[in-house]
C-alpha cells in the first residue's frame, strides 16, 4: 500500500505533510516527500489525515468493559467492594473472552494496538488476543486483586474468612437446631 499526500507524526513528534509512506506486507518500506520507485498495490490519497504510532495501553483490564457503567458515583471502596468483586465472582471464560474482545474492538478502532492485562482466566484472554490479532502482554493473578496494598489484602482475606465462618455457623445452626 501506498499513502500519498498523507500528513505524518514522526519519531520526533514533528507533524510533515504532503509525505509518501510505503508499506510492503507488514512493514514500512519508505517516508519521504518524493513518490518511491516500486509497486506497493494499492495507493490511499491521505489527504486531510493524519498517520501516527499507535498507542500502548500498560496497564488494562479489558474484560472490564462487561461493568462500565455498574455502580457509578460510588466511593471507590463501596464500588469495588459492593459491585466489582461480586460481580466479577461469577464471571466465567466465555464472559472472560467476549468483555475482552469487545475492548479490544474499541481499543483498535481508536489506535490502541497493544496492552497489557491483568485479570483471571488468561487463557480465554489469550484466546481473545489471538482472534482479534491485537499485541498482548497478559500477566495472570489469581490470588491478589489489582491495586491492593499488603494491608488491604490482609484485611480483604480476614474479612472473607469472617463472612465464611459466619455462613458456616448459620448453616450448622440449621441441622442441629429442632
Amino acid at each position: 500500500m501506498l499513502f500519498k499526500n498523507i500528513t505524518i507524526l514522526d519519531e520526533n513528534m514533528e507533524i510533515k505533510t504532503g509525505m509518501y509512506v510505503a508499506v510492503d506486507k507488514d512493514k514500512i518500506k519508505y517516508i519521504g516527500k518524493n513518490k518511491p520507485e516500486g509497486q506497493f498495490g494499492r495507493e490511499y490519497d491521505g489527504r486531510g489525515k493524519l498517520l501516527m504510532p499507535g498507542f500502548y495501553n500498560s496497564h488494562a483490564h479489558s474484560p472490564m468493559s462487561l461493568m462500565r457503567g455498574y455502580g457509578e458515583n460510588l466511593a471507590l471502596q463501596d464500588w469495588l467492594n459492593k459491585k466489582i468483586f461480586p460481580f466479577e465472582d461469577k464471571l466465567n471464560g466465555n464472559a472472560i473472552y467476549w468483555g475482552t474482545m469487545l475492548s479490544y474492538a474499541e481499543s483498535l478502532k481508536f489506535g490502541i494496538v497493544s496492552s497489557s492485562e491483568m485479570y483471571y482466566f488468561m487463557s480465554d484472554m489469550a484466546r481473545a488476543v489471538s482472534d482479534s490479532g491485537i499485541k498482548a502482554n497478559p500477566v495472570s493473578y489469581t490470588h491478589l486483586r489489582a491495586h491492593e496494598t499488603g494491608r488491604n489484602l490482609v484485611c480483604r482475606l480476614l474479612l472473607e474468612k469472617k463472612k465464611r465462618e459466619k455462613e458456616q455457623k448459620k448453616e450448622q445452626k440449621k441441622y442441629y437446631s429442632i
